[in-house]
């Protein structure tokens, strides 16, 4: 849908112009689309390991994101863990030496083992 109308607005640009556009479309990642209730029950687990007031709705944002295309094949929910003020999770200047950051490496551990069960049954 979105390169038909990409070739749409380059056709009508080229024709108001006189211009001659190639246009090469390569396609990227898939938009990421949680299921709701998947992302509903990540949202309760969250709530229960980490408190209600901890627990955030993001806005929507743009970016690719490789998990996108395990969405396409299987109900999941992509959610973002906060560290604080500290670098992001995929930065190489991030380093768990804070006891916070031990804190919430431990709860991490704490909540999967936790919940494990859970999300078998859940499946």
């Amino acid at each position: 849908m979105v390169e038909k109308r990409v070739r749409e607005v380059v056709a009508g640009v080229a024709q108001m112009t006189g211009a001659k556009i190639d246009l090469s479309y390569e396609p990227g990642y898939p938009v990421v689309v949680n299921h709701a209730r998947q992302t509903d029950f990540a949202i309760q687990v969250a709530k229960e390991v980490a408190g209600d007031v901890n627990v955030q709705e993001m806005p929507p944002l743009m970016g690719g994101e490789d998990f996108a295309y395990m969405l396409e094949q299987r109900p999941g929910a992509f959610i973002f863990c906060g560290n604080g003020d500290s670098a992001g999770l995929q930065s190489s200047r991030l380093q768990f030496r804070r006891r916070r950051d031990r804190l919430w490496h431990v709860v991490l551990d704490q909540a999967g083992r936790e919940h494990a069960g859970r999300v078998n049954r859940f499946i």
